[in-house]
């Protein structure tokens, strides 16, 4: 028989009969033992023994028949210590039909059932309504993920981490960081596709985990805690300890503190002899000399001249797009900002009301993503909000134009096409799905669409219909940006490989290597100016050295947008907005 039941012609017609007293040939007592009262349920033998093994083998021992059961009584199946209503629930789900839960625990409560009678067919379709939960209410994730062990549900804890990690800025910013297990959060400051926009932001998470829930770990678990920490791409104010003061209890701020110490040492180091070979490491691991695979971009092959550092933004600088003179900065600090290119001066500020993702402008229209799946249109000529919606369950990664078309990606790993209906207001018009991972990036392309995703693909797709063109494969690595040039594309990916795409052969023209094995970069973002592809990487440049300001601070980049001639506009973690950085010889 199938795995699910509900298309087996005699379970389809048990179903349709259901609740036919004819059919009803048993009453199954619930009986409590600490509350002392029984709850009854009329089902049919048959309909038990096909749901569960359990049941069935139970059947002989647990009927108790009526003296007068020939002549129509009904027998009866006393089960002990079971919710009747998760036992009704599973019984549903087994024979197909939709059930509604309002809550996680409803969910644990199936399961537990389901465990119990050996429904393992029900376990499958247990994850939907996880999915589904998640999808209503994107804060539940960390519940869910401590409770993920008792579903039983093998791939379940591992897509909850995902949707951990691409929104870990929201979580740390609630109790929900309160929440979360020591082996999840061990799990989540270990990972290099921790969505972290600025290491510190990681920092702070652990400091307060361990101030709040932390009090009955031991040394030992706390040392392997903080040792997940990316020390070296700390802001070298928290490597300076000064962040501690206050923060911790003694005991955790002392260990906390000697490595941060050994990070500034580690640092000096790398900043003399160009590499951390031959230094003493006894602390930080090799883990922690990497970037996370999301924390921000450099620029490789390129001469850094920082201009002017236009101060602002309270938060990191998250989207940089162009807009005629304009250069438009969105933040995590829920604000747009307009600079004059010429003047480099801010001449508006406005609030989006969420924390921006990405940007994309079409004449004086700007649309804004948010981290949690929000968009919003504006007018740039009146600075006023057209039209604010929920458009994605996860982040939105990306936004461009496309005509008058507006389309968005996310970690949903959704492209959704937008159009201007008969009201003024943008409308779905089309959902394009096929990656199995996040979409990352989105790039227009004559009358196509590219996608980049985490899961190392670049996909093209027709807009006007929806249709999939071509999967393109080679990439072995999240691709983390695209760029266009006339009929060539090309795309970026952490496998440190910029590739050129023919559109006649959807196969990768050439593949050039951009980062020597051991350096800590990873490629993040493909600009595209004039004839020439920039790539920026991850990673930071030692201070003092080519890419650090006058103050003598590590030039770090989240976002970045290209004037020509040279010239790009650079996004900080710190909420700066470095303009005119001009870029040497690239590849």
């Amino acid at each position: 028989m199938p795995a699910v039941y509900g298309d087996h012609p005699i379970v389809g017609k048990l179903s349709s009969l259901n609740g036919e007293a004819k059919l009803q040939d048993c009453v199954v007592h619930f009986r409590s033992d600490n509350e002392g009262e029984t709850k009854t349920m009329e089902a049919n033998t048959y309909e038990l023994c096909l749901i569960s093994p359990v049941i069935r083998a139970m059947i002989c021992g647990a009927f108790k028949e009526s003296k007068n059961f020939n002549q129509g009584a009904k027998a009866t199946l006393e089960l002990h210590n079971v919710n009747p209503a998760a036992f009704e629930m599973m019984s549903s789900l087994w024979m197909g039909k939709k059930i509604k839960v309002s809550d996680i625990w409803q969910i644990v409560e199936i399961a537990e059932v389901a465990d119990q009678f050996g429904v393992c067919s029900v376990l499958e379709h247990l994850e939907s309504l996880v999915l589904q939960l998640l999808r209503e209410s994107p804060s539940s994730c960390v519940d869910l993920l401590n409770v993920s062990h008792v579903l039983g549900l093998q791939n379940l804890e591992q897509r909850l981490m995902v949707h951990a990690m691409e929104h870990f800025e929201y979580i740390t910013q609630t109790d929900l960081i309160l929440k979360m297990s020591e082996d999840h959060l061990c799990t989540l400051l270990q990972s290099d596709n921790l969505v972290v926009g600025q290491e510190e932001l990681a920092f702070k998470a652990l400091c307060r985990w361990l101030k709040e829930c932390g009090a009955e770990t031991g040394y030992e678990r706390r040392k392997e805690l903080i040792s997940k920490l990316r020390y070296m791409h700390l802001h070298q104010d928290f490597r300076m300890n000064q962040f501690l003061e206050g923060v911790l209890e003694d005991h955790t701020t002392m260990l906390m503190r000697k490595f941060l110490d050994e990070a500034s040492a580690l640092h000096t180091w790398i900043n003399t002899h160009g590499t951390a070979d031959g230094f003493p490491r006894q602390l930080i691991d090799e883990d922690g000399l990497r970037p996370r695979s999301s924390f921000g971009v450099e620029w490789s092959g390129a001469t850094k001249k920082p201009g002017k550092e236009l101060d602002g933004h309270s938060k990191r600088v998250t989207a940089l797009v162009v807009w005629g003179r304009y250069v438009l900065s969105g933040s995590s600090d829920h604000t747009v900002r307009v600079w004059d290119k010429a003047a480099l001066a801010c001449e508006h500020t406005f609030s989006v009301g969420f924390s921006v993702s990405s940007l994309a402008v079409f004449g004086d229209v700007l649309a804004v993503g948010g981290f949690q799946g929000e968009m919003a249109v504006w007018d740039l000529t009146q600075y006023t909000k057209q039209q604010e919606w929920k458009a994605h369950v996860s982040g939105v990664t990306s936004l461009i134009f496309h005509g008058t078309s507006l389309l968005s990606g996310s970690y949903d790993r959704s492209i959704k096409v937008w159009a201007v209906g008969i009201d003024g207001q943008y409308e779905e018009e089309r959902t394009m799905a096929g990656h199995t991972e996040g979409v990352t990036c989105l790039a227009s392309w004559g009358g196509r669409v590219a996608s980049g995703s985490r899961d190392g693909t670049v996909r093209v797709w027709d807009p006007a219909s929806g249709a999939a063109i071509a999967t393109l494969e080679g990439h072995n690595g999240v691709v983390k940006g695209l760029a266009v040039r006339g009929k060539q594309l090309f795309s970026v990916a952490e496998d440190d490989t910029v590739r050129e795409w023919s559109p006649e052969t959807w196969c990768a023209a050439d593949s050039v290597k951009i980062c020597e094995g051991g350096s800590g970069r990873l490629p993040s973002c493909l600009l595209m100016d004039g004839a020439r592809v920039v790539v920026g990487t991850t990673g930071c440049e030692p201070a003092g050295e080519a890419g650090a300001n006058e103050r003598g601070h590590e030039l770090r980049v989240l976002s970045a947008a290209t004037l020509g001639q040279e010239q790009v506009v650079a996004g900080s973690p710190y909420g700066h907005v470095w303009a005119l950085v001009k870029v040497g010889n690239t590849r």
